[in-house]
């Protein structure tokens, strides 16, 4: 089994207020992380479906930037979904 290597980077998706922000971030910090892209809180409510597809091209955008930068092919990527720590979640971060 090998390792699993951990990439210089994460997408981390926070509620902040009325809006639900999508950063580029470092893995364990949130230390001059780049805002990407937000909806409002109220639109994902209403429709739920609206938060797996902004996800979806969240990811998509991540494994174009990846290949610009590493000349990964789109898709090769693997993402793994973890719950942010406690000390970033609204309220703490």
């Amino acid at each position: 089994m090998s390792k699993r290597e951990e990439a210089p980077f994460r997408l981390a998706f926070r509620s902040e207020g009325r809006l639900v922000n999508c950063y580029f971030a470092k893995p364990n910090t949130m230390e001059n992380a780049v805002l990407l892209s937000c909806l409002p809180q109220k639109l994902i409510d209403a429709e739920p479906a609206l938060w797996d597809a902004w996800r979806k091209i969240m990811i998509d955008c991540l494994d174009v930037m990846c290949r610009e930068v590493f000349g990964t092919p789109i898709g090769s990527n693997r993402y793994v979904e973890e719950e942010g720590p406690e000390n970033e979640k609204s309220g703490h971060g």
